[in-house]
């Protein structure tokens, strides 16, 4: 290894060497002067620091709804064991519905859909992270999915009733139509 110097040369090549050459100093002997010397340093390439996908958890609540209730999904981002607690932001999709970014506390992030966002059926939640500046170093997008039902809401149906014709005498028939109609389309007996 040489020794201290000033006044030395020196640059970095193709391969990335580093190079030093003379300058003034104290040679091996202890004596000062001019040095000549000519020495090659190999660099150790530059590492890129490894990502860790975080898990994404979706929690909806209540596990199934009708399209005229709310729905509360918890979304929890966990790094693992010996990670820091993720941060960002996180989106959730189902079908058409799309919320708005909401940001992490403490790796979760509540997300509130209106009633009749989603279709009736069975719904696929999914939740989006985007790791902000403090955890895009750490962490890489990650997505997790959970699965809603919902059924259509309980509605009262519409009755009519036409009477034929519509006024009688004592000694006539009378025939009266009755129609109950939904939606949903209604089934039963009258």
């Amino acid at each position: 290894i040489p020794g201290g110097r000033s006044y030395a040369s020196g640059w970095t090549d193709s391969s990335g060497n580093l190079w030093l050459i003379g300058g003034i100093g104290e040679d091996a002997n202890g004596i000062s002067g001019a040095l000549n010397d000519l020495w090659r340093y190999q660099l150790p390439a530059a590492t890129t620091p490894t990502k860790t996908t975080p898990t994404v958890t979706v929690t909806p609540t209540p596990a199934s709804i009708t399209t005229a209730q709310a729905l509360s999904v918890t979304v929890a981002v966990s790094g693992g064991a010996g990670n820091p607690t993720p941060t960002g932001s996180v989106t959730l999709t189902s079908g058409t519905y799309t919320s708005g970014a909401v940001t992490l506390s403490g790796g979760t992030a509540t997300i509130n859909i209106p009633a009749g966002s989603l279709a009736m059926g069975a719904d696929t939640l999914t939740a989006s992270y985007t790791p902000d500046s403090n955890s895009s170093s750490t962490y890489n997008s990650a997505t997790g999915t959970n699965s809603e039902m919902v059924t259509a809401a309980a509605t009262a149906p519409t009755v009519t009733v036409t009477p034929s014709p519509a006024s009688i005498t004592t000694a006539q028939a009378l025939t009266v139509t009755v129609t109950v109609s939904g939606p949903p389309t209604p089934t039963g007996s009258i």
